[in-house]
């Protein structure tokens, strides 16, 4: 029998009300985004049931959502998904940026695939043309930034 979402929609709505807590309260708690909220309560969840159906007659769905930094939709969303890339914008995103992304991320139960780089200039690629100069040597340290195993 598939999901009531409008039922569960309209459950979780009397739930709000019914209990005295604001919308901001009840997001917290979830773990999701005040308007998440609203669109839950509306039944708004059938695009995930949506999503599995396509996924049966096309070979790739591309989903674009907002930031993970900044909307935690998209660890929900991301859930849903065969492979989940995040993008960074060259000489704008930082590590510690891509870095907590991919820590909400696996916290949410999806781990990153890979990273997009995007919006580079490639008329001032530092790589361009080739000088003899000072050499950086770096001891790189690949630890593990997944939360700890239980």
């Amino acid at each position: 029998m598939p999901l009531q979402y409008d039922e569960i929609g309209r459950r979780l709505k009397a739930f709000r009300l019914g209990s005295g807590l604001t919308a901001e309260e009840i997001a917290q708690r979830m773990g999701i985004s005040r308007t998440a909220l609203y669109r839950f309560e509306k039944g708004e969840l059938a695009k995930i049931e949506v999503l599995e159906k396509l996924s049966e007659q096309y070979d790739l769905i591309v989903i674009d959502t907002p930031p993970v930094l900044v909307a935690a939709d998209t660890a929900i969303v991301a859930t849903h998904a065969g492979t989940v890339l995040l993008v960074a914008r060259a000489n704008l995103s930082t590590m510690g940026e891509l870095k907590e992304s991919t820590r909400r991320l696996a916290l949410g139960g999806r781990a990153a695939t890979g990273v997009l780089l995007n919006a580079m200039e490639m008329d001032k690629r530092a790589y361009s043309s080739y000088k003899y100069g000072r050499y950086r040597y770096t001891n790189y340290n690949y630890e593990s930034i997944l939360p700890e195993e239980q």
